[in-house]
């Protein structure tokens, strides 16, 4: 039996709420949407920024996944050494990986 692990990718999803523009970043496995969907309901359950139809998700952006310290927005993917599995990746950490590559 072959077992596949779920690849955890950082997120960084802007909210509008009430008391302006709120970032939060979390990680899932489920995509870009499931992300969305759990930092809105995390809002909106607490009730501190608004109610159901006071917060809304703007944007959802892969965080760089090269170096679990980067805080950086994702520019691209780079292929990693497990079959099939690519990571976001920022530009600045794009530009070392080439400039190793030479």
């Amino acid at each position: 039996m072959t077992t596949t692990a779920t690849q955890i990718i950082r997120y960084r999803v802007t909210l509008d709420t009430p008391k302006g523009l709120l970032d939060v970043d979390l990680g899932s496995g489920l995509g870009s949407q499931a992300a969305g969907r759990r930092a809105w309901l995390a809002l909106v359950q607490k009730r501190i920024y608004g109610d159901v139809d006071q917060v809304r998700v703007i944007s959802v952006q892969e965080l760089c996944g090269y170096a679990m310290s980067c805080e950086r927005v994702a520019s691209g993917h780079v292929w990693t050494v497990f079959p099939g599995w690519e990571i976001p990746i920022c530009q600045e950490h794009q530009d070392f990986v080439d400039r190793m590559a030479q």
